[in-house]
């Protein structure tokens, strides 16, 4: 089966970047949803970036399973 987009790999200023521009060319009203947050820094990185540059999303959105990590990711 042939993959439908190339591999790509980001590394984060990359991913960061991809992010800022999405939302530059929203009108800085998208939102991001983020799978299985882990521990939320993944989140607090993105924002930082997207903050630096002033294209911060309307939301950011975490749909997490656990309880434990929900409690950890509010701490942050």
């Amino acid at each position: 089966m042939k993959a439908l987009f190339p591999q790509i790999l980001l590394n984060l200023p990359t991913l960061f970047a991809f992010f800022a521009q999405i939302l530059f060319s929203l009108g800085q009203k998208g939102k991001i949803l983020e799978i299985g947050a882990g521990n939320g820094q993944m989140a607090v990185d993105i924002l930082l970036a997207l903050e630096e540059q002033d294209v911060l999303p309307e939301a950011y959105l975490i749909l997490e399973l656990s309880a434990e990590l929900k409690i950890r990711q509010k701490t942050r």
